[in-house]
């Protein structure tokens, strides 16, 4: 059997996940040398704005393995 799982930069809606049933796993985004989970830890207006005030581009970083666990049980 073949399950889909997306991250949360995979550009799919949310609503569109939901109905295709396709669970997704957060990616981190790294601005100013901290960490936070997107989209439970980094809203899209938040970043935005630390985006302006920060001399740095935004780096992304990947989920950790055990991340992947609970979808995988």
């Amino acid at each position: 059997m073949i399950h889909i799982i997306a991250d949360s930069l995979c550009g799919i809606p949310a609503s569109e996940r939901a109905k295709l049933g396709i669970p997704f796993i957060s990616q981190f985004v790294i601005i100013d040398g901290k960490s936070y989970r997107d989209t439970t830890e980094l809203d899209t207006p938040t970043l935005l704005k630390k985006m302006r005030s920060s001399p740095e581009v935004p780096k992304t970083g990947a989920p950790l393995p055990e991340d992947y666990i609970p979808l995988f049980r």
